[in-house]
Protein backbone atom coordinates (compact mmCIF):
# COMPACT_ATOMS: atom_id res chain seq x y z
CA UNK A 1 0.00 0.00 0.00
CA UNK A 2 2.04 2.83 -1.29
CA UNK A 3 0.01 5.91 0.68
CA UNK A 4 0.31 3.80 4.06
CA UNK A 5 4.09 3.46 3.51
CA UNK A 6 4.23 6.82 1.77
CA UNK A 7 2.62 7.53 5.39
CA UNK A 8 4.89 5.59 7.83
CA UNK A 9 8.11 6.93 6.22
CA UNK A 10 6.83 10.67 6.71
CA UNK A 11 6.15 9.94 10.67
CA UNK A 12 9.37 8.26 11.19
CA UNK A 13 11.02 11.29 9.66
CA UNK A 14 8.83 13.58 11.81
CA UNK A 15 9.27 11.55 15.09
CA UNK A 16 13.59 12.25 14.32
CA UNK A 17 13.98 8.13 13.66
CA UNK A 18 14.46 8.53 9.78
CA UNK A 19 16.48 10.87 7.80
CA UNK A 20 14.66 13.61 5.28
CA UNK A 21 14.60 12.52 2.20
CA UNK A 22 12.99 14.03 -1.18
CA UNK A 23 10.41 12.84 -3.27
CA UNK A 24 12.95 10.90 -5.54
CA UNK A 25 14.83 9.44 -2.49
CA UNK A 26 11.25 8.18 -0.96
CA UNK A 27 10.34 6.88 -4.40
CA UNK A 28 13.53 4.88 -4.35
CA UNK A 29 12.73 4.02 -0.98
CA UNK A 30 9.42 2.90 -1.68
CA UNK A 31 10.33 0.77 -4.76
CA UNK A 32 13.02 -1.36 -2.89
CA UNK A 33 10.39 -1.16 0.28
CA UNK A 34 8.69 -4.06 1.84
CA UNK A 35 6.23 -4.13 5.28
CA UNK A 36 4.57 -5.70 7.60
CA UNK A 37 1.18 -6.27 7.77
CA UNK A 38 -0.76 -7.65 11.12
CA UNK A 39 -3.89 -9.48 10.33
CA UNK A 40 -2.91 -9.06 6.70
CA UNK A 41 -4.61 -5.99 6.19
CA UNK A 42 -2.78 -3.06 8.59
CA UNK A 43 0.55 -1.73 7.57
CA UNK A 44 3.08 -2.45 10.96
CA UNK A 45 6.09 -1.55 9.37
CA UNK A 46 7.82 -0.95 6.62
CA UNK A 47 11.80 -1.06 5.37
CA UNK A 48 13.57 -0.77 2.15
CA UNK A 49 17.08 -2.52 0.87
CA UNK A 50 18.96 -0.16 -1.03
CA UNK A 51 21.75 -1.81 -2.78
CA UNK A 52 25.43 -0.05 -2.38
CA UNK A 53 27.50 1.23 -5.20
CA UNK A 54 30.41 -1.73 -4.40
CA UNK A 55 27.90 -4.41 -5.46
CA UNK A 56 28.77 -6.04 -2.39
CA UNK A 57 26.40 -4.29 0.10
CA UNK A 58 23.21 -2.81 0.94
CA UNK A 59 21.64 -0.64 3.27
CA UNK A 60 18.45 -0.93 5.29
CA UNK A 61 16.36 2.44 4.70
CA UNK A 62 14.01 3.57 6.16
CA UNK A 63 12.70 1.10 8.62
CA UNK A 64 9.73 2.29 10.68
CA UNK A 65 7.07 0.83 12.44
CA UNK A 66 3.97 1.76 14.73
CA UNK A 67 4.72 2.07 17.77
CA UNK A 68 1.20 0.77 18.73
CA UNK A 69 3.10 -2.90 17.77
CA UNK A 70 5.91 -2.42 19.86
CA UNK A 71 6.91 -5.64 21.14
CA UNK A 72 5.15 -7.96 18.36
CA UNK A 73 8.88 -8.60 16.69
CA UNK A 74 7.68 -6.22 13.56
CA UNK A 75 10.74 -5.13 13.20
CA UNK A 76 12.84 -8.18 13.70
CA UNK A 77 10.91 -9.45 11.09
CA UNK A 78 11.66 -6.62 8.63
CA UNK A 79 15.12 -6.90 9.23
CA UNK A 80 14.91 -10.68 9.10
CA UNK A 81 13.18 -10.51 5.53
CA UNK A 82 16.27 -7.85 4.65
CA UNK A 83 19.34 -9.88 5.71
CA UNK A 84 17.12 -13.28 4.02
CA UNK A 85 17.04 -10.95 0.80
CA UNK A 86 20.16 -9.93 1.08
CA UNK A 87 21.66 -13.87 1.42
CA UNK A 88 19.44 -14.51 -1.56
CA UNK A 89 21.37 -11.77 -3.77
CA UNK A 90 24.51 -13.38 -2.51
CA UNK A 91 25.66 -9.74 -0.82
CA UNK A 92 28.09 -9.78 1.61
CA UNK A 93 26.88 -7.43 4.29
CA UNK A 94 24.23 -5.51 5.12
CA UNK A 95 24.75 -1.55 6.50
CA UNK A 96 21.89 0.66 8.64
CA UNK A 97 22.57 4.32 10.10
CA UNK A 98 21.03 5.79 13.04
CA UNK A 99 20.96 8.74 15.59
CA UNK A 100 18.86 6.41 17.73
CA UNK A 101 20.67 4.92 20.62
CA UNK A 102 17.59 2.96 21.07
CA UNK A 103 17.56 1.86 17.26
CA UNK A 104 20.86 1.07 17.56
CA UNK A 105 20.81 -0.99 20.28
CA UNK A 106 17.77 -2.94 18.20
CA UNK A 107 20.29 -3.76 15.28
CA UNK A 108 22.89 -4.62 17.82
CA UNK A 109 20.25 -7.39 19.19
CA UNK A 110 19.76 -8.44 15.58
CA UNK A 111 23.63 -9.47 15.06
CA UNK A 112 24.66 -6.17 13.68
CA UNK A 113 27.71 -4.86 14.88
CA UNK A 114 28.84 -0.79 15.37
CA UNK A 115 31.65 -0.03 12.65
CA UNK A 116 32.62 3.67 11.91
CA UNK A 117 31.24 5.73 9.27
CA UNK A 118 34.40 5.36 7.01
CA UNK A 119 33.80 1.81 6.98
CA UNK A 120 30.85 1.99 5.01
CA UNK A 121 30.64 2.78 1.13
CA UNK A 122 31.21 6.24 0.38
CA UNK A 123 28.53 6.99 -1.46
CA UNK A 124 26.13 7.06 1.46
CA UNK A 125 28.11 10.24 2.79
CA UNK A 126 27.58 12.59 -0.48
CA UNK A 127 24.77 15.02 0.02
CA UNK A 128 24.46 13.68 4.08
CA UNK A 129 23.42 16.04 6.36
CA UNK A 130 26.57 17.24 8.09
CA UNK A 131 24.57 17.87 11.35
CA UNK A 132 22.89 14.52 11.23
CA UNK A 133 26.10 12.63 10.15
CA UNK A 134 27.66 13.69 13.39
CA UNK A 135 25.37 12.15 15.16
CA UNK A 136 24.85 9.34 13.51
CA UNK A 137 25.88 5.90 14.32
CA UNK A 138 26.52 3.17 12.06
CA UNK A 139 25.78 -0.68 11.95
CA UNK A 140 26.49 -3.30 9.93
CA UNK A 141 25.88 -6.99 9.48
CA UNK A 142 28.51 -9.75 7.77
CA UNK A 143 26.41 -11.88 5.31
CA UNK A 144 29.91 -13.86 4.78
CA UNK A 145 31.58 -14.91 1.50
CA UNK A 146 28.87 -16.58 -1.46
CA UNK A 147 29.21 -19.96 -2.01
CA UNK A 148 31.05 -20.97 -4.95
CA UNK A 149 29.37 -22.94 -7.63
CA UNK A 150 30.99 -26.17 -8.27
Amino acid sequence: DFDAAHDLLRRGVEEGYLAPRDEADVDALLATGFGAFVEGRDLAGIGSLLPSLDGQGAEIAGLYTLTRFLGEGVGFSLVAHALAEASLRSLRYVFACTVSERVGAFFERNGFRVVAAEELPAAKWLDYDAERRDRVRCYRHDLGAPAEVT
